[in-house]
């Protein structure tokens, strides 16, 4: 029954098409080939200590199974795994690297590499084989790991390429690693938590993937929903809004989990493809499996309690947080957090220290044209919710060429440091040769929009203040809002209005 069923899913997956679009700029360092490494003589392990991050755990190699202490990789199981006829190869057609960007290993030293592909090989022979993982410990405590991938064995080396008599720290191990598993975020079976000892690192494995046959049926599954995510993109008629598609089907197929989000299985972008529930990291892991597939070189990044996204769009490194432009809503997300620079990218995207030196600069934020939109005219997208606006708020005739023309060149929304707190809204125009302006601003509540509720809550009407800028101080409640900024001349002529997201959480 167990070969039917791998016949049948089998034939599935050949039925699947997968197209070779990753335009990732191959590396010039040759990855390693494999060479034995006598496991037998591994030293025992003392160091408990917990100082690297909360997901490493120092092991004593004695405490381990016969199986698991003795299946190093570069051993003879290890090898045996690659030749046994017990366990197929299937996914031989699927170029896993399609699903990852290259941008941070291209910057890794070379013996950095070495480790980097090895763990590489590790994983992909999981991800392709249905091999079942080791059971860990003697006395269980309910983990299952791969076979040890070796980093004591790698010499350090100079820039000219001399020996220094030095080997790679396992501290520089575990940067390595943890690097590789945010790079290669379609490895869905892959726990972020892991165990080290003095001579390498034992990939953990989620329990419910442990096993070799369902873990097969689950890439299957994970595969399909991937390949429809993206065949949606590509049908969008322009970059921009391919990109923007992806954005949104993350957005409207999952929720953020509050209610548990310590799950450790949130740490994977399966919770968000399939489980529809997830945190950070799968919002981040998600976005980068998809614009990689798509020809997108698209990074993960993690930082101090947070996941987010480089991604590189028409030449240009841009910021992007799915996760806090998600409103839990079916229909509904921003883009506050969408292509931004370094700079306007603001606070809470700080990366671990092992992205030092790695990461592309963001110099500026993208704004999209018209032909970005496939808009003929100055028609809103959907990326504002003008479908709600006020009855009252209708814009007059637009000028004629006699009349002067304004434009909104800034605006602030931000908490108002003075006394009685809330928001201090404000915008900016280019200054007129005649006249005043008269300003106006509304804000849209994205929770009444999304529950078909009448969304403007707030708005000014029209006022004058005698210059090019105005200000206004708001007490919002929690949540999530739309501000809705318009400039009119004295003739109650519209001649430039802009909307933009904010929260309040």
């Amino acid at each position: 029954m167990k070969k039917n069923k791998k016949l049948i899913a089998l034939i599935i997956m050949l039925l699947m098409t997968f197209s070779a679009v990753y335009q990732g700029v191959a590396a010039p360092y040759v990855r390693e080939s494999y060479a034995a490494y006598d496991s037998e003589n591994d030293p025992d392990i003392t160091d408990k200590k917990n100082s690297l991050s909360e997901s490493v755990e120092y092991i004593d190699d004695e405490s381990l199974t016969e199986g698991a202490k003795e299946n190093s990789l570069f051993g003879k199981t290890q090898i045996k795994y690659a030749d046994s006829v017990e366990n197929t190869v299937y996914f031989t057609d699927v170029d896993w690297d399609e699903y990852a960007c290259d941008y941070c290993y291209n910057k890794l030293s070379d013996y950095q590499k070495v480790y980097y592909d090895r763990i590489d090989s590790l994983v992909r022979a999981y991800m392709n084989q249905d091999i079942d993982a080791l059971d860990t410990y003697k006395e269980s405590k309910g983990i299952y790991v791969l076979p040890k991938v070796v980093y004591s064995d790698i010499e350090i080396k100079d820039d000219k390429g001399n020996s220094t008599g030095s080997f790679m720290p396992k501290e520089e191990a575990t940067n390595v690693y943890k690097l590789y598993m945010t790079q290669h975020p379609i490895y869905y079976f892959v726990n972020s938590k892991f165990l080290v000892s003095t001579t390498g690192i034992y990939v953990h494995c989620y329990d419910e993937f442990a096993d070799g046959e369902a873990r097969y049926l689950a890439t299957l599954k994970l595969l399909s929903q991937i390949d429809k995510w993206v065949e949606q993109a590509k049908a969008e008629p322009t970059e921009y809004l391919l990109e923007k598609k992806v954005h949104d089907l993350i957005c409207e197929n999952t929720c953020y989990d509050r209610v548990d989000t310590d799950a450790y299985i949130n740490q994977s972008a399966y919770s968000m493809i399939i489980n529809k529930s997830t945190v950070c990291a799968g919002y981040a892991k998600t976005f980068a499996i998809l614009m990689n597939k798509l020809g997108y070189s698209t990074i993960a990044i993690t930082g101090t309690n947070h996941a987010w996204n480089k991604v590189l769009f028409k030449d240009k490194w841009y910021n992007v947080d799915v996760t806090w432009d998600d409103l839990d809503s079916e229909t509904l997300c921003k883009y506050t957090y969408f292509n931004l620079s370094d700079s306007e990218f603001g606070s809470g995207h700080t990366p671990f220290s092992y992205y030092d030196g790695l990461l592309p600069e963001s110099k500026e934020t993208y704004v999209p044209t018209k032909e970005d939109l496939n808009e003929k005219s100055g028609t809103p997208t959907d990326a504002t919710p003008t479908d709600a606006t006020p009855t009252d708020a209708t814009p007059t005739d637009a000028p004629s060429e006699d009349e002067p023309n304004g434009e909104i060149v800034g605006i602030c929304q931000m908490p108002n440091p003075g006394q009685g707190g809330g928001f201090l809204i404000g915008v900016e125009a280019t200054p007129l040769e005649k006249g005043n302006y008269k300003y106006e601003i509304l804000i849209l509540d994205c929770t009444l929009l999304a529950r078909g509720e009448d969304a403007w809550i707030y708005t000014t009407g029209k006022f004058e203040t005698g210059t090019n800028s105005a200000w206004i101080v708001w007490q919002p409640e929690y949540g999530y809002y739309w501000t809705l900024f318009r400039i009119y001349d004295e003739k109650d002529n519209l001649l430039d209005e802009k909307c933009y997201g904010f929260q309040n959480i």
